[in-house]
C-alpha cells in the first residue's frame, strides 16, 4: 500500500524519469482526440450500436488515447477541483516541487485511491487551511466520479482485449491471476496527482521549449482532465480564465507529431501506458491487433505573469503483489527501489522500473561522461562506438539492434551503441514459417508416431500437445534426452542452472552462466538469427552477464557422436546422450536432483531470446522413474510443470526459490498421468526469475 511519504518518493520518480526526445513546437497539426460518450461506455447495448466499440477499439490501437464526453456534471466538477486544488497546493506543506528543464515550477499533491471505490484520504500537512472541508468534499465527489469512469473503461476494455492463453499478471507466489483490465484495476492502488505549473516570468527559456518532453507513462493506463488556466485575481480569489493551456502532443505511429485540442474540456481523457506493452503486448499471439502505449509531451502557453496551469491524473499501476518479469520481483517492490534509487541520486535515477522512450544522447543527465542511454541501462562508449569515433565517420551515434534499426522502449533483444546514420524504426525479426496445412501435421497418429513416447521412461508435456522433453537414464551414469516440437521453432535449450548467478542475483538466475545443450534450427545465413551457425546442436557456456547469443557462441562444443537436430516436413526434434554439459557433470546420485533450465523459440530464428512462457526452471532426480507426465493447468497457462510427490506444506524453501521437483511419484498409476492417485500436488509454472504456484487436487 502506498502512504503519502512513499508517494512524495513516486512524484520525485516520475519527475526524473519521465523525459524524452524535445519535439519543436512549430508546425504540429492540430487535431481533436478520437471521443465517445459516457452514456455510450456505460450501457452494453448502446456501446455496441452506437459505434462506440468500433471507436474505442481503433482509437487503442492506433493513437492509444480516447475522450469521454457527457459525464454528468463533470464540468462543474472539474472545475471546482482544479481551482481547489490550485489553492490547496499554494499551502500544504505536503506538497512536492519540482522545477522542470524550461523553468517552470510544478507543485503537486498527491492522492491513492484503491481498486474503483476507495478513495483515501488525502494528507495535505499542518497549516493548510487552503485545503478546506469544501474542497476535501468536492476532490472526494470527483474522484469517485473519475473511479466509476475508469471502472466502465476497464469492463469495455476487458471485453475487447482479452489474453486467449494466459492472464496478464500473476502475483509473486501464484495464488492469484489478473486475467483483465478490470482485474488489474480493481487489483491495485492507483496513484493520483493535481498538478499546479507555474513559471517565474512571462517569458519562457528560449532553449528549451517543452516542460515535459515525449514519454509514455507508467501502467496500464492514465485518466486525466485537460488543464484549466487558472489567475489570481486582485483580493487573492484564483478565477478559471479562458487563456490556452498551453501544448499536449502526442506522437502518432509513423512518429510525426500532433497537437491535441480538447475543446471546452469537459472530458476525461483515458491514455495507455508502458504497462501494455510489458503485460498485454507480448502475449499476443502473431496477427493479433496491439494495444499502442502512446508517448506524448506538453509545453506550457505564452501568458501574462500570475497564471497557471493545473492538472489532475490518476496512474492506474499493476497491483503492487503482481510479478515484475523483467525484474523478477512484485511490483510493488520495483517501485520501491525505483524510488529509493532516485532519492538517493538527488532525484535522478538509473532507469529501474523506467517506462520512457530510451534517450539516445550523450548528454543524457542519468549516465556518465563516457556512456549513453541505450535499451534500459548507461552503456560505456567503446573503440567503434563513441561521439568522436562516430564524427569522424560522418555517422550518429545511435542505440541500435544488431539490424541496424533503432531501438524503441519496448523492444526485447541485443541492443548497443552503435555509429551509423540508419533512420529505420526496430521491427520483429521474420517469423518462422510454419508446415502448410495440407502436410497433414495435425494427424494425430502422424504426431504420436514421431514423438515416440513408447521409448522412453519419462517425459513432460511443456505445451498441451505440442512440445515434449523425454528421457531415459541409460548405463547409471547418462541421461539420453528428446524434445520434440509440433512444428518448426528456432531452437531447444536444456541446461544446468548456474548456482553464481542465482546467489549474486543476476537479472536472468541460473540462465546466465549456465552450461546448456542446444538444438538449433538455422537454415538461410540470409535470415537474420545473430549470428549464423546453421542447423546444429552443441554445448555452449552462456556469457554471465551478456545473455545475447553473439557474446557466447564461440564457446561451442562438439556433443558426443548420435547428436542430431532435425527439422522434418511437420516436426522438429532434438536429440542427445550426455554424462555432462561442456564438462559440468550431470548427477545420478540417488535422492538428488538435477537444477536445470529450458527455454524454446518459436516465434523466430533469433537466438538471444524465448516468447512467453517458453523458458523454465525444474529439479529432475534422474535416478527416479515419474512416467509420462501430462500437460495440466487451469487457466490454460501454456507451460506447466508439476511437482510429483511433495504434498502440500512440505518443501516451501524450493518452492520460493522457484524450483520445481521431478521425483518417483508416490504411489505411483498405471498411466503415470497425475490425475488420479496423487493427494495435495503443486503446479509450478516456472518463469527463470520467478514462479507461480498453485495448488491441485487429484480426483
Amino acid at each position: 500500500m502506498f502512504t503519502s511519504r512513499a508517494f512524495a518518493g513516486f512524484i520525485t520518480l516520475v519527475s526524473a524519469l519521465g523525459l524524452g526526445d524535445a519535439v519543436p513546437m512549430q508546425n504540429r497539426d492540430v487535431i481533436a482526440p478520437p471521443t465517445i460518450t459516457y452514456g455510450d461506455l456505460l450501457n452494453e447495448h448502446l456501446f455496441a450500436s452506437s459505434g462506440a466499440s468500433t471507436a474505442l477499439e481503433e482509437a487503442m490501437t492506433t493513437t492509444g488515447l480516447i475522450a469521454i464526453s457527457g459525464i454528468p456534471d463533470f464540468a462543474n466538477l472539474r472545475r471546482d477541483v482544479l481551482v481547489g486544488s490550485y489553492k490547496c497546493s499554494a499551502e500544504a506543506s505536503s506538497a512536492k516541487t519540482v522545477e522542470l528543464q524550461d523553468g517552470t515550477t510544478r507543485r503537486t499533491i498527491a492522492g491513492v485511491t484503491k481498486g474503483v471505490e476507495d478513495e483515501q484520504d488525502m494528507e495535505f500537512g499542518a497549516d493548510a487551511g487552503a485545503c478546506s472541508s469544501s474542497f476535501r468534499q468536492t476532490s472526494t465527489v470527483f474522484r469517485r466520479t473519475v473511479s466509476k469512469v475508469a471502472d466502465a473503461f476497464a469492463d469495455r476494455m476487458s471485453a475487447l482485449f482479452s489474453l486467449p492463453d494466459a492472464p496478464m499478471l500473476w502475483n509473486s507466489n501464484g495464488t492469484r491471476a489478473y486475467n483483465s483490465f478490470r482485474d488489474i484495476v480493481h487489483g491495485a492502488d492507483h496513484l493520483e496527482h493535481f498538478h499546479t505549473y507555474s513559471q517565474r516570468s512571462a517569458t519562457k527559456e528560449a532553449s528549451v521549449d517543452n516542460a515535459i518532453d515525449l514519454h509514455t507513462d507508467q501502467g496500464l493506463f492514465i485518466a486525466f482532465t485537460p488543464a484549466l488556466m487558472i489567475a489570481d485575481e486582485s483580493g487573492g480569489q484564483p478565477t478559471p480564465t479562458s487563456s490556452p493551456a498551453g501544448t499536449f502532443f502526442l506522437e502518432n505511429k509513423d512518429k510525426t507529431r500532433v497537437a491535441l485540442e480538447f475543446g471546452s474540456g469537459d472530458v476525461l481523457v483515458f491514455m495507455l501506458g508502458d504497462g501494455v506493452e510489458q503485460y498485454y503486448n507480448h502475449r499476443l499471439r502473431p496477427g493479433q491487433p496491439r494495444l499502442r502505449s502512446a508517448p506524448h509531451g506538453m509545453s506550457m502557453p505564452q501568458r501574462s505573469r500570475g497564471e497557471s496551469r493545473v492538472w489532475y491524473g490518476r496512474m492506474f499501476l499493476p497491483p503492487n503483489d503482481a510479478l515484475s518479469e523483467e525484474h523478477g520481483l512484485p511490483f510493488g517492490k520495483v517501485r520501491e527501489m525505483a524510488i529509493q534509487d532516485v532519492n538517493s541520486k538527488g532525484g535522478l535515477g538509473s532507469g529501474i522500473g523506467c517506462s520512457r522512450r530510451l534517450l539516445q544522447s550523450d548528454a543524457d543527465p542519468e549516465c556518465g561522461e563516457n556512456q549513453m542511454y541505450c535499451w534500459h541501462q548507461c552503456m560505456d562508449y567503446t573503440a567503434e562506438a563513441s561521439p568522436a569515433v562516430c564524427a569522424e565517420q560522418g555517422l550518429k551515434l545511435q542505440c541500435m539492434n544488431q539490424r541496424d534499426q533503432i531501438v524503441d522502449i519496448n523492444a526485447h533483444g541485443d541492443h548497443n551503441p552503435t555509429c551509423s546514420n540508419s533512420e529505420t524504426d526496430e521491427t520483429a525479426p521474420d517469423p518462422i514459417p510454419q508446415p502448410a496445412a495440407s502436410l497433414g501435421c495435425d494427424d494425430a497418429a502422424r504426431w504420436e508416431s514421431y514423438l515416440g513416447l513408447s521409448g522412453y521412461s519419462n517425459s513432460l508435456e511443456i505445451h498441451a500437445n505440442k512440445t515434449y522433453v523425454m528421457w531415459n537414464v541409460i548405463e547409471g551414469d547418462k541421461v539420453k534426452m528428446r524434445m520434440a516440437y509440433k512444428g518448426y521453432l528456432g531452437y531447444f535449450a536444456v541446461g544446468i542452472a548456474d548456482k553464481r548467478t542465482r546467489a549474486q542475483g543476476s537479472s536472468h538466475p541460473g540462465m546466465n552462466g549456465a552450461n546448456t545443450i542446444m538444438g538449433i534450427y538455422d537454415p538461410d545465413p540470409e535470415i537474420f538469427g545473430a549470428p549464423f551457425v546453421g542447423t546444429s546442436v552443441a554445448a555452449y557456456t552462456i556469457h554471465h552477464d551478456l545473455s545475447a547469443f553473439r557474446h557466447w557462441v564461440d564457446t561451442a562444443e562438439r556433443l558426443p557422436a548420435g547428436a542430431a537436430m532435425e527439422v522434418s516436413d511437420c516436426y522438429a526434434s532434438v536429440e542427445f546422450e550426455v554424462a555432462a554439459i561442456h564438462g559440468q557433470a550431470l548427477n545420478f546420485t540417488a535422492g538428488t536432483t538435477n537444477d536445470l533450465v529450458w527455454a524454446i523459440h518459436e516465434d523466430s530464428l533469433l537466438k538471444g531470446y524465448h516468447g512467453y512462457c517458453n523458458k523454465g526452471r525444474t529439479n529432475i532426480d534422474f535416478t527416479a522413474t515419474v512416467g509420462h507426465t501430462q500437460y495440466q493447468w487451469p487457466g490454460n497457462l501454456g507451460v506447466v510443470l508439476v511437482l510429483v510427490g511433495v504434498r502440500v506444506g512440505e518443501g516451501r524453501g524450493r518452492e520460493a526459490e522457484g524450483l520445481v521437483t521431478i521425483q518417483d511419484p508416490k504411489p505411483a498409476t498405471a498411466s503415470g498421468s497425475l490425475s488420479a492417485g496423487l493427494n495435495n500436488m503443486v503446479a509450478v509454472v516456472a518463469l527463470l526469475s520467478a514462479v507461480q504456484v498453485v495448488t491441485l487436487r487429484a480426483a
